[in-house]
């Protein structure tokens, strides 16, 4: 309504960026399938952030959690055989920027709102096939953005917060051996950074 205001001399023109904004994303024809992707990647993520608000102990759940949330996105746009069987440590390292990792635009995933959205403009003939698969390469691009940032601050990288996940009672349930093995590394990796003293208890195994 400001805009419309603006546009017509009911109100002055303020000269400022943020109506140049205003009124540019207005005159965009893709500006509500946009809005549709960034609310679909913030969905995508809100979760995760909500859950690690807390001073709760949970390091053993990270790494699960942290690798689902970074798979939900990639799946939107990189190719199903890169993230075949990978893992987490893969996942930091994946270079998401790499082009011959990613779908063809047809197929990158913008989310249902975003991809109804586009389909009904397109059926309006409100924007053509180019316009929409230049959108698509945008959408790429935003999601490419966003993880090549969780990569550089993930934990992930580090030994010992994936080995931490032998903590977390699904993983001890279903696959104790594997926790064994990962306990046994981070108290060598504790006495070796001289953060454990006295030596392991006789009870331990191995």
């Amino acid at each position: 309504m400001y805009v419309d205001a603006v546009r017509t001399k009911r109100l002055p023109n303020p000269g400022t960026s943020s109506f140049d904004t205003l009124e540019a994303a207005q005159k965009d024809p893709l500006i509500i399938a946009k809005r549709h992707f960034y609310m679909s990647v913030i969905r995508s993520f809100k979760p995760f952030l909500t859950t690690y608000q807390t001073d709760q102990p949970m390091m053993p759940f990270l790494v699960n959690d942290l690798a689902d949330l970074m798979k939900c996105i990639l799946w939107h746009f990189i190719k199903r055989e890169v993230l075949l069987d990978i893992s987490p440590l893969q996942l930091a390292r994946i270079d998401v920027g790499d082009k011959r990792n990613w779908v063809h635009p047809k197929e990158v995933n913008s989310g249902f709102g975003a991809e109804s959205t586009l389909k009904e403009l397109q059926r309006q003939e409100k924007t053509g096939e180019l316009r929409a698969l230049e959108f698509k390469r945008d959408c790429i691009k935003v999601m490419s953005t966003i993880l090549q940032k969780v990569q550089d601050k993930s934990p992930l990288k580090y030994p010992t917060v994936r080995q931490l996940a032998c903590l977390d009672p699904r993983k001890m349930f279903s696959d104790p051996e594997w926790c064994q093995g990962k306990m046994r590394n981070l108290v060598q990796r504790f006495l070796h950074d001289k953060q454990l003293s006295g030596g392991v208890s006789a009870g331990m195994r191995g």
